[in-house]
């Protein structure tokens, strides 16, 4: 069973703010999150996703082979642009283990999920979201809250220079452009790293890249043409940045961050800096669970469907507690978004101070 100290670097320190906030553990709640059923299997769901999301994205990829005319080439690249999603949600339970334990198996199936099929770097992607969760928020650390163009918290907007400075004043217009461009962004990201790390660890991965921009340019350029292969991949990346921007933002953005020498224990950390939002069973197939943030942060190596479950067993123990649990609507979640990167775009431009003593629920309020 993952706990507390398995997300842990040798290098964290245990402290906390104040008193309410020490001896917190995810493991005094295992048994009513057992007795809930939170820790069954969700085989029979993680096959049905798998085999339904692959034939469609099968299916849209055969049919845009055939050079059809615009409505059903478009359809055929807004489904291609939701089932990489999809595909990258289960690649997100492969790497937590929420599918399978064995390493072996895990890493086949996320490069396959991820590395093929989305073209997005699986060895990448686990490079970096392993540090967000172990310090989620936490500045200079978590590489989701690092970014060279916005500015995500205070000190990120006071030491902006030179041109992400001028985009960063322009938030929260400009981090669009950033969404539109975020699929591109991420593949150009994980293929640098690729470059950076080539060796026997990421010589599959580097295969399945390769394989993968085969698949979706070198043949159809054969097939149809050039220009159409390009126009159809370039749409569907930009609509597959859309959709992470749709649902990747809102989790954690505008819930305040960790400064360098504040260190928070395990549990603490996950609740403070993280978001729920749309709740309902919809929103997590559509999320793959990554609307349930509180309770993905805690029980990462739970499956997508079970965390629901869990939900009201871990809002009760916060608000018991006295720890923060944040649970909105969609838009409300986005409207704080929205109202953090407008006021970062004040700081950068010396116009606004936020108050260091305010808390993370406090700034979200004012």
């Amino acid at each position: 069973m993952v706990g507390e100290m398995d997300l842990l670097d040798n290098k964290t320190i245990i402290s906390a703010s104040s008193p309410a906030e020490r001896e917190h553990h995810i493991r005094s709640l295992l048994p009513e999150l057992k007795a809930a059923g939170t820790f069954q299997p969700a085989t029979s769901y993680h096959v049905i996703w798998f085999l339904t999301v692959f034939c469609i994205y099968a299916g849209s990829y055969a049919v845009l082979l055939t050079d059809p005319g615009w409505p059903p080439r478009t359809a055929a690249i807004v489904i291609v642009a939701v089932m990489m999603m999809q595909l990258g949600l289960f690649a997100h339970e492969v790497g937590h283990g929420a599918i399978t334990t064995h390493m072996r198996w895990r890493s086949a199936m996320g490069l396959v999920s991820n590395s093929l099929l989305v073209g997005f770097s699986y060895s990448y992607w686990q490079s970096t979201h392993s540090r967000h969760h172990n310090h989620p928020n936490a500045e200079g650390i978590d590489p989701d809250m690092e970014s060279l163009g916005y500015a995500l918290y205070e000190r990120a907007a006071q030491r902006s220079r030179g041109l992400p400075r001028v985009v960063a004043r322009l938030q929260p217009f400009s981090v669009w452009v950033g969404f539109i461009a975020w699929g591109a962004a991420i593949k150009i990201d994980g293929m640098i790293y690729l470059v950076r790390n080539l060796g026997r660890r990421t010589a599959a991965d580097v295969g399945c890249i390769v394989a993968h921009f085969v698949l979706w340019l070198v043949v159809p350029m054969t097939v149809v043409s050039p220009r159409t292969a390009l126009i159809n991949y370039a749409s569907m990346t930009v609509l597959n940045g859309l959709y992470m921007a749709a649902i990747l933002v809102v989790p954690h953005v505008g819930t305040g961050t960790q400064a360098p020498d504040q260190q928070l224990p395990f549990f603490v950390r996950q609740v403070r800096y993280s978001r729920n939002y749309d709740s309902s069973w919809l929103g997590t197939l559509l999320c793959g669970g990554l609307n349930l943030q509180i309770e993905h942060h805690l029980l990462p190596h739970v499956p997508c469907m079970r965390l629901r479950r869990a939900k009201p067993i871990i809002a009760s123990y916060c608000i018991k507690h006295g720890l923060p649990y944040e649970q909105v609507s969609y838009w409300e979640a986005w409207r704080q978004v929205l109202a953090h990167l407008r006021r970062m775009s004040l700081i950068v431009r010396g116009e606004d101070r936020i108050d260091t003593t305010l808390t993370p629920a406090s700034r979200r309020a004012a």
